[in-house]
């Protein structure tokens, strides 16, 4: 469920967690491993309870987080846009963009959860053309939670390669229990939200609001006044800020010249991009590169 937008900025801590670990791979995670169980646990309730994570660095490295809310109410935020997530709710959180996610304080969650990592997650949401960072199902996953932590049950990581092999395969069953679901929810949603669905799995970065109003046969203001009434941000901001997420993961490939990004992303030149970069994230594309190599070396 969508509610109004938020202006706070993130901040990477954690605020009285209230998780309870059951599986934690002892094994370091290595960028080659296709696919790495990281943790495996349950929120307990706790009207304290607050998880932000800020997206900088070299975001190939971030975590996948799937979690599925047993009791309560709870709320995520993620480029400017706060959702409502209840008792019965499932919810995927990409690695490629800062997020917040906390309790409702007079009904706190209880909700269980894993963290993955591995190309191989990107690839299956390629695959089903799965884009936005935020996915939230009403949908009954527990069943695969559960076998996911029966996989990690024993202790130790003597078999570790085979049982991510087996977890892998039912997250990636999840995986395609969402895309079903975000299928068939598609037709019943309202305007505001068909039109950022249409944009999480839109590649077209030339998208200007005049026809993203004609794809939908509205005038653009309209569309723009919708919009903004449901997410706090115009369309015109709301692409802004998915090629500015794009332009961080492209910066951190050092494979990629500023010059190729800018294009790749439509800015009209290097300079539009490096002004604009500078403007909504406080340091210019070559900062940026930068900053986040010398973090990984």
């Amino acid at each position: 469920m969508l509610e109004n937008a938020f202006s706070h900025p993130l901040v990477s801590k954690k605020s009285a967690p209230a998780d309870e670990c059951f599986y934690a791979s002892c094994m370091p995670y290595s960028p080659g491993v296709p696919f790495f169980m990281e943790c495996i646990g349950v929120t307990n309730p706790n009207p304290d309870y607050r998880i932000e994570r800020v997206r900088q660095g070299v975001g190939r490295f971030g975590v996948f987080v799937f979690e599925y809310v047993l009791e309560g109410k709870g709320y995520v935020e993620c480029d400017g846009i706060r959702y409502t997530v209840e008792a019965g709710d499932f919810y995927f959180l990409g690695r490629n963009a800062s997020h917040v996610y906390y309790t409702d304080k007079s009904a706190p969650y209880k909700k269980v959860w894993f963290n993955v990592r591995g190309k191989l997650i990107d690839k299956v949401l390629e695959a089903y053309g799965i884009t936005s960072q935020v996915v939230i199902c009403r949908m009954d996953v527990l069943p695969i939670f559960e076998e996911i932590r029966q996989i990690y049950g024993s202790a130790g990581d003597a078999d570790f390669a085979e049982r991510n092999y087996r977890a892998s395969l039912k997250v990636i069953e999840l995986i395609g229990k969402m895309d079903r679901h975000l299928r068939d929810a598609v037709g019943k949603v309202d305007l505001p939200m068909r039109v950022k669905i249409y944009l999480d799995n839109s590649w077209d970065f030339s998208m200007t609001v005049e026809r993203l109003a004609e794809r939908f046969h509205l005038n653009s203001n309209y569309v723009t006044s919708v919009f903004k009434g449901k997410y706090g941000v115009t369309p015109k901001q709301y692409m802004l800020s998915r090629k500015i997420a794009c332009a961080k993961e492209l910066l951190a490939d050092p494979g990629c010249e500023i010059k190729e990004i800018a294009g790749t992303l439509s800015f009209s030149s290097v300079y539009h991009f490096s002004n604009t970069f500078k403007k909504l994230t406080g340091e210019t594309p070559s900062a940026y590169r930068q900053r986040i190599s010398q973090e990984t070396d």
